[in-house]
């Protein structure tokens, strides 16, 4: 294998075939809340937020982390109100990332010499 700038490309690699199946089951609901919890993020979010679109967002968002690391909402809202939200909520959403996603990426490609000393001269 030859250094190069350019993508590899496999093409044995369907890559349709591949986000197609991660798509076939995303928009799917996968959060069980309780109709109570559901009420209590949704009025947290809205009394913040003041913005409908907004808050249907991040009530989404905050609903899908507590049900990924399947956590009792009211303790997660009461959190939230001890602590400062902008610091604590972005914080929490975070905790349900992976670090790399189907749909991002990882460059690994190892850039030849030439084109190094090219980019620091």
């Amino acid at each position: 294998m030859t250094d190069t700038s350019l993508p590899v490309v496999n093409v044995n690699d369907n890559v349709d075939t591949r986000v197609n199946a991660f798509f076939t089951q995303f928009f799917l609901p996968k959060a069980k809340i309780s109709q109570n919890d559901y009420e209590l993020v949704k009025s947290f979010c809205v009394a913040r937020t003041r913005n409908e679109e907004a808050a249907a967002s991040l009530t989404a968002a905050i609903i899908n982390v507590i049900s990924e690391l399947d956590l009792y909402a009211p303790d997660v809202i009461e959190q939230f109100a001890k602590n400062n939200p902008r610091d604590a909520i972005p914080l929490f959403l975070n905790l349900s990332r992976q670090g790399v996603s189907l749909l991002g990426y990882i460059n690994d490609k190892v850039v030849p010499p030439r084109v190094k000393q090219q980019i620091l001269t």
